[in-house]
């Protein structure tokens, strides 16, 4: 079965919100509209790519042959072409009841054959931060022979939190049950709260109910496991990808390189047979949360950290993205760079879309692409089209 893949960046919101008419924030808006393409390259060949403004740019015109995804892109109505042809499952990046509500909407304007998800109750609690700290709770209780960090603790009263940080000898770390990629995070770096943190704590409870806590680690490097579930029970490790963030814990980028090279470095801070036996656990953990109840792509956020006596430590669950990721898209991209080179691909924005045009058109100059043996060498690679008009842009830069 084909499937026609739809960009909604910020699903995590969206769930939250639980509305079908749920509106996103301008500048989740415009990131849905300058990276349409990005699911191309995750996407199987033959998929189709679904783009709401055709005037955001042609994919076929400043990709080069060589790579181009073997995808098609379609509009609203350059999609009623397909009202005749078998049946296309709806994949939206992340599944939420809007995005659902876009896709139903979408069928009934093209009168496709199109599949969609059903939505159900139980996403709403596997997708928030609530799940992923439970899964943490069955690891560590699979693996009671090595040491983990503390399971986040969620708190829904401001003088519990104030409690919890007067025992705490550290920096702390607070979320928002329902945000991911760095949105949502106040860290709390001494015991006692300042009036403008109380009030972004009780603003956020009022908002989410709830928020969790937990002790700020020694972090050494972030990485994130893949999955995909097939929603009858099976599930598959898909890979590891390496990415980074800024001091407030925002995505900045991914590395993308091969597997071995990634469980080489991992296997000098953490022994290989200790990797190894945490991988199988977290798989069999998300299998049995996630996998008869959901289908698609699942990101488990890990973390490399030194103890207090600096020692290399494995967090084995710091988050759980229940979408599509960058890391799995990092992964799909191994396939178009050259065995001999590793690459960085990254999403940035600038609020000035002359500059950002302008930043494009310089890299190309200086960075100009090179394919051998029909995969990049080297060079500077936008993943989406980028226009005048753009904000955001999806990056793959090759050494």
């Amino acid at each position: 079965m084909k499937h026609l893949h739809y960009f909604n960046p910020g699903h995590e919101t969206a769930v939250f919100w639980g509305k079908t008419n749920f509106t996103p924030s301008r500048n989740v808006r415009k990131m849905t509209e300058d990276l349409a393409f990005l699911p191309a390259w995750y996407a199987k060949e033959g998929d189709l790519i679904f783009i709401e403004n055709p005037e955001n740019g042609s994919p076929e015109y400043f990709l080069p042959a060589e790579i181009y995804p073997a995808v098609k892109i379609v509009t609203t109505n350059g999609l009623k072409e397909y009202k005749n042809e078998p049946l296309l499952q709806a994949t939206p990046w992340g599944l939420s009841p809007d995005s659902i509500h876009r896709l139903e909407l979408l069928k009934r304007r093209s009168a496709v054959p199109l599949e969609i998800p059903v939505w159900k109750n139980s996403y709403y609690t596997l997708t928030g931060r609530q799940t992923a700290a439970e899964c943490l709770q069955k690891i560590t209780g699979h693996l009671p022979e090595l040491v983990f960090p503390a399971i986040p603790v969620f708190y829904s009263d401001i003088e519990e939190i104030k409690n919890y940080l007067q025992k705490q000898n550290g920096n702390c770390l607070i979320k928002t049950p329902y945000s991911s990629s760095g949105r949502g995070l106040l860290w709390i770096k001494n015991n006692k709260l300042t009036p403008k943190e109380e009030a972004w704590i009780k603003g956020a409870i009022c908002k989410q109910g709830s928020v969790s806590i937990e002790p700020i680690l020694c972090k050494v490097a972030d990485y994130g496991w893949e999955f995909l579930t097939d929603g009858k029970g099976n599930i598959s490790y898909e890979g590891i990808s390496p990415f980074y963030t800024n001091q407030n814990g925002s995505f900045i980028n991914n590395r993308v390189d091969s597997q071995q090279q990634f469980t080489r470095e991992i296997y000098q801070m953490v022994p290989e047979t200790t990797y190894q036996k945490i991988v199988e656990t977290v798989t069999k953990v998300i299998r049995e949360t996630y996998s008869y109840q959901y289908k698609g792509c699942i990101g488990v956020d890990i973390m490399i950290y030194k103890d207090t006596n600096g020692t290399f430590r494995l967090h084995p669950c710091v988050e759980i993205n229940m979408r599509y990721t960058m890391g799995y898209l990092s992964l799909c991209l191994e396939k178009i760079i050259h065995p001999d080179s590793e690459g960085i691909f990254g999403i940035t924005y600038q609020s000035n879309s002359t500059d950002c045009y302008k930043e494009h058109l310089d890299m190309q100059k200086t960075n100009p692409l090179q394919i051998k043996q029909g995969k990049i060498e080297k060079g500077y690679l936008s993943l989406c089209p980028v226009t005048s008009y753009t904000n955001y842009k999806a990056t793959l830069l090759v050494k």
